[in-house]
């Protein structure tokens, strides 16, 4: 449930129909046994600050933030959700690229 509106958002705002070969990748690794990284890159058109600030993408990501910080035991007032654009050689825009930081939990 937390992984939905990030891929959500990489299908409406970053590919559209004219994109050749669409591309969504997600990658998973485990930090230091205390947060599974999640990444999610996409080879859209990248975000621009005002849609990183929008009303419609800001309530998600920020419900997810605050679901994970409320998942790490430790008092901390970092961000679990790191947001950047991938460039190109050129260096165009080629994609976005969302960082979880998802606090492990051991039973």
């Amino acid at each position: 449930m937390i992984l939905q509106p990030i891929i959500e958002n990489c299908l409406k705002h970053g590919l559209d129909v004219n994109h050749l070969n669409p591309t969504i990748n997600l990658d998973l690794i485990i930090e230091n046994d205390e947060f599974l990284i999640c990444t999610i890159t996409d080879n859209g058109k990248g975000v621009t600050t005002t849609e990183s600030k929008s009303k419609d993408g800001g309530v998600s990501l920020h419900n997810i933030d605050e679901r994970l910080m409320l998942m790490n035991d430790k008092i901390s007032s970092e961000s679990f959700i790191t947001i950047s654009n991938l460039s190109n050689d050129l260096p165009n825009l080629a994609g976005t690229k969302v960082e979880l930081r998802i606090p492990l939990i051991y039973l």
